[in-house]
């Protein structure tokens, strides 16, 4: 058996072994998203308030998360960080002098690690919610970050076809004198095989 058949044979294994396992490989802890809020989404309120609560679906860390508060002139509106009320719950202090549209971003990372980002908006007076155009970056705003197994998966066959360039490169001409030409032809059959299964 010639080194290049053993070679591709041997990185055709372990990129299966690899992508059974992404494929394969459970999700751990729960999901992270956003409950509810205080106040509401879109709510519009006659006051407005003095602190904001964001609940999520699982246990947050304070340290790690973030929340940002705003006016529609963009003047923040946060005061100090945010604390949690509970194990799942942020509370963001915040100082709203005048009335008007609020918008409240966060980025919360739970206690296992999961990510949470999103925002929403409220109208510090009484009055219609906050208009179409206004929050047309809200809507589905929630985003969730974790590892896709197809980009790891082509990463580990990045990984791997540069590791088989490497070990061509170090392969000495084979007895019976075979010239570069063909050797190189056989490499390039071989790669063009792995691709088109």
């Amino acid at each position: 058996m010639s080194p290049l058949v053993r070679i591709g044979g041997g990185a055709a294994a372990v990129l299966a072994l690899v992508l059974a396992v992404l494929v394969t490989q459970p999700r751990t802890g729960p999901r992270l998203g956003l409950v509810s809020s205080n106040p509401a989404d879109r709510a519009a309120l006659a006051r407005a308030p003095a602190d904001i609560e964001l609940t999520f679906t699982t246990a947050v860390d304070p340290d790690l998360s973030h929340v940002s508060v705003s006016d529609a002139a963009g003047t923040g509106l946060t005061a100090g960080r945010p604390q949690l009320a509970a194990p799942d719950r942020l509370r963001q202090r915040v100082h709203i002098a005048g009335a008007g549209e609020v918008t409240v971003a966060y980025h919360v990372i739970s206690v296992d690690g999961a990510e949470a980002a999103g925002s929403l908006r409220f109208t510090a007076r009484a009055g219609a919610p906050p208009t179409a155009s206004a929050r047309a970056g809200v809507a589905g705003a929630e985003h969730q970050h974790g590892i896709d197994p197809l980009s790891a998966a082509l990463l580990v066959l990045d990984g791997l076809v540069a590791l088989g360039a490497a070990a061509l490169l170090m392969v000495r001409r084979a007895p019976g004198g075979r010239d570069d030409r063909r050797l190189w032809s056989r490499v390039r059959e071989s790669f063009g095989r792995c691709h088109t299964t």
